[in-house]
């Protein structure tokens, strides 16, 4: 009977230290079979395409352009390894917030012509969007610290 005692006793102390040290985040990540990652920066006082997005697929990172006609591709080279290892956390820490609220706009999305930030992914032949208004004010607090990362990501990336 002590031994069974002693057993339950130190599976408890073992569960609690497990639990008392995990760390929390609201973050998911984008699932591993997407066949791409998209993240990028539109809008705000602009008369000409203005936007920079970067497309995160095969383990590599590619920046965007646009063409004569203003229709946006991406480069044939990928950008370099550094880049993509700042480039991933924009699809690592991707918010489970955003992937209970698929194909949302996340406030007025360029109402004020301030910019916002779109998010994509394609996974199960599905493709996902979001379009969030960017200065945050009014968004979800559980997504204010990503919004943030991506755009610093982005800046960096420029």
């Amino acid at each position: 009977m002590n031994i069974l005692k002693l057993t339950f006793s130190l599976f408890l102390i073992g569960a609690v230290t497990f639990l008392a040290c995990r760390k929390t985040s609201n973050a998911t990540g984008v699932p591993g079979n997407a066949d791409y990652f998209i993240f990028g920066k539109d809008g705000g006082f602009c008369g000409s395409p203005c936007a920079q997005y970067f497309k995160i697929t095969g383990g590599k990172v590619y920046k965007s352009y646009y063409d004569s006609t203003g229709q946006m591709h991406y480069l044939e080279t990928p950008m370099s390894n550094d880049q993509y290892n700042i480039a991933l956390p924009a699809m690592t820490n991707f918010p489970s917030y955003l992937t209970q609220h698929p194909n949302s706009n996340i406030r007025c999305t360029n109402c004020a012509d301030m910019s916002y930030i779109h998010l994509e992914y394609r996974s199960g032949g599905k493709v996902y969007e979001w379009f969030i208004d960017y200065p945050y004010e009014g968004i979800p607090s559980s997504i204010q610290p990503y919004m943030d990362q991506v755009n610093n990501i982005i800046s960096t990336l420029e």
